[in-house]
């Protein structure tokens, strides 16, 4: 087990650190809501480094998910966590398979160029 930031905790009363299995993670599904909580029954994957990744729900006839949670090899039915628990960790991108199937044809330039080397090695 290791600890893990909740880094919408702020102050006042409001756990600060969860402990999760090092190696694992949970498929949840929202319950509950709130002015600003996503659909209740909306998918996420809460990985042990405490990043949610919401999973694209695209319909499919089985309870608790489609096509990504059957690509993502999740097993329903999802773990009920409440909105105001799951807004607590690191908000990730979306997990779908449209998303994964997305090409890329041009890498995207580093931001720290490399230093320019002298003739003698060291940097200038």
């Amino acid at each position: 087990m290791h600890t893990v930031e909740l880094v919408g905790a702020g102050n006042g009363g409001v756990a600060t650190r969860v402990a999760l299995a090092a190696g694992t993670g949970y498929f949840t599904q929202t319950v509950g809501g709130g002015p600003d909580a996503p659909g209740a029954g909306s998918l996420f994957w809460v990985s042990d480094t405490g990043v949610r990744y919401g999973i694209d729900n695209e319909p499919q006839g089985v309870a608790g998910g489609g096509k990504a949670v059957e690509a993502l090899g999740l097993n329903p039915p999802p773990v009920p966590i409440p909105w105001s628990v799951l807004s607590l960790f690191v908000p990730g991108p979306t997990l779908s398979r449209a998303d994964a199937l997305l090409a890329h044809d041009t890498l995207v330039p580093d931001s720290r160029p490399a230093r320019p080397v002298s003739a003698e090695g060291g940097y200038r």
